[in-house]
């Protein structure tokens, strides 16, 4: 199965997973059995951080967004005040604020926000883009301070705000990625100001790092070999520090020593594309997912 960046998991219960898939809809993971939850191009999902049984999907298109309150039984649209005027980027990515967990944003052009778990929403900010026909394609609330946002757009530019998600300042140009939906950007969990940044390209800096909240970037390709990056993931076990990098190479690395040297992690994943990584706190375990070969786990170093 093709599935697309915006995995996510359950809080309570590690045996149930929600991902969406290219041309097969959202599917659903409870035990061992994956269900079909939900038709069209499945992209982004999310359970609800107060009530998982509370859950969200998409299809392709601006304000398509879907949210069921019996566990994927059935959906309803939950998309009321998006404009579907709105550019997207196929599957416009969305995300609950990691510190208030009432609070939503999602992206097409712009970005809106709800207030009330995704009931309803309002635009907050201007065009993230220079211009039609683009449209936001990652984008990452810092889980340490909601008001540090990154963003990045599929006509190549990086941004960041610090107050929620409003205003934006231009990070970066020309950063080459998938047009669609993607999970490029991770924010380290305890500094807002450090995050880190994949490139999908051969031949260039794979894997690059902020210290000053987008300000500069850094390459900390250091011994990666050159191979497309399509997703990076951080995490933090007391002072140390791991960053996880998936590659087109179907393989997972980690540095714990911010970049300077990087060692395959975990062992059995198959020779196709890593779309998106997941650092799954409440289950311990880093999940990825594959464009072809479906979804993966490893327990998190400690």
């Amino acid at each position: 199965v093709q599935y697309y960046p915006g995995l996510s998991a359950h809080p309570l219960h590690p045996d149930r997973l929600l991902v969406g898939s290219q041309d097969n809809g959202t599917h659903l993971k409870i035990n061992d059995e994956w269900f079909h939850v939900f038709g069209g191009d499945g992209g982004v999902t999310a359970f609800d951080p107060d009530d998982p049984n509370t859950l969200f999907a998409e299809f392709q298109g601006t304000g398509n967004l879907f949210r069921s309150t019996n566990g994927g039984l059935s959906f309803q649209r939950s998309s009321t005040g998006i404009s579907t005027n709105d550019r997207n980027c196929f599957l416009p990515p969305f995300m609950f604020d990691p510190n208030d967990n009432d609070r939503m944003l999602y992206a097409t052009h712009r970005i809106y926000e709800s207030t009330d778990s995704g009931l309803t929403w309002s635009p907050i900010s201007g065009d993230l883009t220079a211009g039609s026909p683009a449209a936001v394609r990652a984008l990452v609330i810092a889980p340490s301070d909601s008001n540090t946002v990154y963003a990045a757009t599929n006509d190549d530019r990086v941004l960041v705000s610090t107050d929620g998600g409003r205003s934006w300042l231009l990070s970066r140009t020309n950063q080459p990625g998938w047009p669609r939906v993607t999970r490029e950007l991770a924010v380290d969990p305890l500094d807002d100001t450090r995050a880190y940044l994949a490139v999908s390209r051969f031949d260039s800096d794979q894997v690059l790092a902020t210290t000053d909240r987008g300000g500069s970037w850094q390459s900390i390709r250091g011994d990666l070999p050159d191979v497309p990056v399509n997703t990076v993931g951080v995490h933090r076990a007391g002072d140390q520090r791991y960053i996880f990098a998936g590659t087109d190479r179907g393989v997972l690395f980690v540095s714990a020593n911010d970049g300077a040297t990087w060692q395959v992690y975990g062992t059995g994943m198959p020779n196709t594309p890593v779309m998106d990584l997941l650092v799954d706190l409440n289950h311990d375990r880093l999940l990825a997912t594959t464009l072809g070969r479906g979804a993966w786990s490893v327990p998190l170093p400690d």
